[in-house]
């Protein structure tokens, strides 16, 4: 997976039984390709916005797989390419590594704890301002309803937690903002 300047590229080719080594040619080939066409433009891709994930397993003795830690291996670095010709590297990331992208915290394990994080963090933040606010009750619910409520929503269509995990994520905040409410 590749994150270019707010697109996301999924490199996959299922016909093919490859090994990392061609999977890490054909992305570089791939951001290579997306990198010269902008250049070719008049654009250019910002290296601080772009990330990689190169992913593939390995198993034990049992034939349990896990992740491999490609990201830690120098030979499978990303490059993106610049209008002067030459290139600069990229972050490569772990899979259990989120980054934000288009808004929304993610990484390729699933884990959704930096997802869940940033939705209590803006929560948090909104109810410190609307206790410092002074604000009417009314006030609170028509800015909870129009304002918090439009900015977490986004986040839970991208989650992928359990329903119990869910439940509770925003438990804490909800029993914060119900009295400020007057319920």
């Amino acid at each position: 997976i590749i994150f270019v300047d707010d697109t996301d590229l999924i490199h996959i080719n299922l016909a093919a039984d490859e090994d990392v080594d061609d999977v890490h040619v054909a992305m570089q080939s791939s951001i290579n390709s997306w990198g010269e066409l902008l250049i070719a433009s008049g654009g250019k891709l910002n290296p601080d916005k772009c990330f990689a994930y190169l992913m593939s397993y390995v198993w034990n003795a049992r034939g349990k797989w896990k992740y491999a830690s490609n990201e830690e291996e120098e030979e499978y670095k990303f490059d993106v390419p610049m209008p002067n010709g030459t290139s600069v590297p990229i972050k490569h990331l772990g899979v259990d590594h989120p980054e934000e992208t288009l808004g929304v915290f993610s990484c390729p394990s699933g884990d959704q704890s930096s997802l869940i994080k940033q939705m209590q963090d803006k929560a948090d933040e909104w109810i410190g301002r609307a206790k410092s606010s002074h604000l009417g009750r009314r006030d609170i619910w028509f800015l909870l309803e129009r304002q918090l409520w439009m900015g977490l929503k986004y986040g839970l269509c991208c989650h992928s937690s359990e329903w119990r995990v869910m439940e509770d994520i925003l438990h804490k905040q909800w029993f914060q903002l119900v009295p400020m409410g007057g319920v």
